[in-house]
Parts: C-alpha cells; structure tokens; sequence
C-alpha cells in the first residue's frame, strides 16, 4: 500500500459559501452530486497547494524554463533538458508557437501561459515537449468523478512525463491482483484503489452500484489498470474492462497501442478485442497509416512482443473515433467489426 505525506491540514478558503461547504461536508449529506462538489472545490484546491508545498518546487509567476534552464537556450534546449527528445517536427512547432501562439494569448487575455493542467486521457508526448519547450510546465494528475475529483497529481517541477504523478495528502492507494484481489509486488501491473477523505459517499438511491465499487474497508475500485515506481509515481496503463483475454492472457490494448504509435509511418491506432471460438478474443488493430500495407505491420509487431501479444488482425482506417476529451471511442470499433 502507498500512502501519501500528510504534513498539513486541509486548509478551507474564506470565500462566499463557506459555510454551506462545511455543513456538507460535516454533516455527510447523502446526495453525491453535493458531495462531489464540495469535495471537488477542496480537494483541487488542496491539490494546486500540494504542487506548491512539495519541497524543492517554486511556483512559477511568469513562464519559466524547467529545471533553471537560462530562457536564452531557446526553446528546444528547455525541452531537452526536461529529458524529452526533439524532432525536427517540434523544433518548427515552438518557433511558431513563440511568433504566433503567445502573442496570440497575451492578446486575448492580457497575461502568459504560466501553467498547463492534464487530465482525463493521456497527454501525447508530442504536446508534452511542446508545453515543456515554450517553459510553461504542466502537472498531470487523475482523479476520477467518484473521488472528487483528485487522488494524484505531478508536483510542477518534479513532473515524470507518463505518469499522474503522486498521491495527495491523506489518500492512500492499493495496487491488487485483477483475479485474486491480493495486494500486488511492487511494480507490478494491476487495479488501482485509493481510499481518503474525498471519496464518495456513495451513488444517489443506488446502493447496489456503490458496494460493487466500494468495498467494506472503503477502497473504491477505480477500474484502471496501474504500476507504481520506487519513487511513489503511478502510471495508468490500461481499463480493466479493456483488457483482452487471449487463451487466457491479459493483453493491455494501451501497450500495443503505445507500440504501434513508435512505427514512424503509423500516425494512429486503436486495438480491441473481437470474439474467437478458440481464444476467447483476439487482439485487433485499426490503424491511421501512410503506405503501409497490414501483413507488414503485423510482422513489425510480432517482432516486439510476446507471443500471446501479437496483433491477430489489422484494419486500415481514416482516423480513430475519439470523445471530445481524447479517449478512444472503443465501442464504435467494435460495433464496426460486428457490422462488418
């Protein structure tokens, strides 16, 4: 179990409606739609001071460079030394954003870009260097309704890029095996739990939906997939309901998309599971891809991968279906492979 530093209290602001936030929150109100905010307002508060407070961490008051880069490098050397590799692609990227981009901000609302908040799907690389170089940081966090909506977050400067960084003050997480529900080794794969203060009291009138996500000793199974490093830094790495049962294996989608995306001519990609009489399902591909041909993008995954791993099927595509937020429409492809 990981469980967070706890060197401070929970600090209300003097603000308009004060009063009506401490009612709610002392008296337990059992509507979760007051629950969660009150304890949204809180807790995104307590996480924007939790970023401020970490020792070591200046809050920027104007754009600065990560980890004292001098401005005068430019913007491809503050990239680099936030350890992110930079393309060709990038470099022509921040010399637009720094003739058009800012000015255009500075335009609109009278001030910089001081600080970048990600959060509901995974922040591409690409926009990760791109934030980074122009020296505004950006903390990644998670959290999800039901918690309110914080649980994680990136301490400004000590961001790992790929990761929703560490766990608020008084919220502990639990990492457990998806068949056993037993506490996992350190580093290894399984759903994520987190306990504290800002989690729900429950779902409104649905008793029966609120124990299959809570259990007894008050972990709420989120439904992610995660691994935590020595370091206390979380990483989610899939949906456990995502997950694709191959003869018996667990294949992570989110692993094969990853890969699929490190192909220089793969520009996007999606894997599901379709149906099989003898596997129970078969990792499915579909794929935004320039000249490619699908037996050699099989291959090139075979060779990277376990056995148990390798992509059964390829569908070349326009684009991949996704929300407003990012998150890949998973539903639309596989209603497109019943249809088929």
């Amino acid at each position: 179990m990981v469980a967070a530093r706890d060197d401070h209290e929970l600090r209300a602001r003097r603000a308009p409606g004060e009063l009506a936030l401490e009612w709610t929150v002392a008296t337990g109100a059992p509507s979760y739609d007051l629950h969660v905010g009150t304890m949204g307002f809180l807790w995104t508060s307590r996480a924007y001071d939790h970023a401020r407070e970490w020792p070591g961490v200046s809050f920027p008051d104007s754009p600065t460079p990560p980890d004292g880069c001098d401005a005068a490098g430019g913007p491809t050397t503050r990239a680099r030394i936030a350890g992110l590799e930079v393309s060709a692609e990038d470099e022509a990227a921040f010399e637009r954003a720094d003739a058009e981009l800012f000015p255009l901000v500075r335009g609109i609302f009278g001030g910089e870009i001081t600080l970048a908040i990600s959060g509901a799907a995974p922040i591409a690389p690409e926009i990760l260097r791109f934030f980074y170089a122009c020296g505004v940081p950006v903390m990644e966090g998670w959290g999800m309704t039901e918690t309110s909506p914080v649980t994680h977050v990136n301490p400004i400067e000590r961001n790992k890029p790929g990761t929703v960084g560490v766990l608020l003050p008084s919220t502990e997480a639990r990492i457990v095996d998806l068949d056993s529900d037993e506490e996992v080794a350190a580093g290894d794969r399984g759903e994520l739990c987190v306990r504290g203060p800002q989690i729900m009291k429950g779902y409104l009138n649905n008793q029966s939906a609120t124990d299959a996500m809570i259990d007894p000793d008050g972990w709420l199974h989120t439904g992610d997939v995660a691994v935590v490093d020595d370091e206390g830094y979380f990483s989610i790495v899939d949906r456990v309901k995502e997950l694709i049962k191959y003869k018996g294996f667990q294949v992570p989608p989110a692993e094969l998309e990853a890969l699929l995306l490190e192909h220089p001519d793969i520009s996007d990609a999606a894997v599901v599971g379709r149906p099989d009489e003898e596997a129970g399902e078969i990792p499915v591909a579909f794929v935004v891809a320039d000249g490619l041909e699908p037996d050699a993008v099989l291959a090139w995954v075979a060779e990277r991968v376990a056995p148990y791993k390798k992509l059964r099927g390829i569908e070349m595509v326009d684009e991949i279906p996704k929300s407003a937020s990012g998150k890949i429409l998973r539903r639309e492809l596989i209603e497109r492979m019943r249809d088929a």
